[in-house]
């Protein structure tokens, strides 16, 4: 059972990380890479569940949901809402599912863990020489604006990866 904590979150039964809740703004900017161009999509967010089984809504930027994303530990669904929506996407993680639908294995489990300030402590991770700065996943994370609700991820650019960036603003 679970019971409200004072942060915001809900406190979860032994051994499960506590529920929460994020919503806001996200960008992603992906570079151009062999044949692929360059590409930007840009949508509301709405989270709510654990880093391990969550759900994400995504909204057009006025507030239209176009897709709903379900995953836990064994599995990840991306349901497309609305007019042309079409199958479901199923894979086996919510990584190997945003290869899928974007065409980049993003790390938006782990993002999560740095929209919320902090690294993933599952993984290594290398605090940079800057305040507010870690290096995790082969990506960049600066949270030095977290403050004001505002997350900047990027990965540069390397033999079998494409540069990436990865904005969000938090609503209050």
């Amino acid at each position: 059972m679970s019971e409200p904590a004072t942060d915001g979150t809900t406190t979860a039964a032994p051994g499960l990380s506590p529920a929460i809740e994020l919503q806001g703004q996200m960008g992603i900017k992906l570079g151009a890479w062999q044949s692929e161009p360059a590409r930007g999509m840009s949508f509301g967010f709405f989270f709510q569940g654990q880093v391990g089984r969550g759900s994400l809504s995504l909204m057009t930027p006025l507030g239209s949901q176009v897709a709903q994303v379900e995953w836990t530990p064994t599995s990840a669904t991306l349901r497309r809402i609305g007019p042309g929506g079409g199958e479901d996407i199923r894979r086996g993680s919510i990584e190997e599912l945003a290869e899928a639908a974007l065409g980049e294995a993003l790390p938006l489990q782990t993002l999560v863990h740095w929209m919320q300030g902090r690294p993933d402590p599952s993984l290594p991770h290398h605090p940079q020489p800057e305040a507010g700065t870690f290096e995790q996943r082969g990506w960049l994370i600066d949270t030095r604006e977290r403050a004001q609700g505002r997350i900047l991820a990027t990965r540069q650019g390397q033999p079998g990866l494409r540069d990436a960036h990865i904005q969000v603003r938090l609503d209050p």
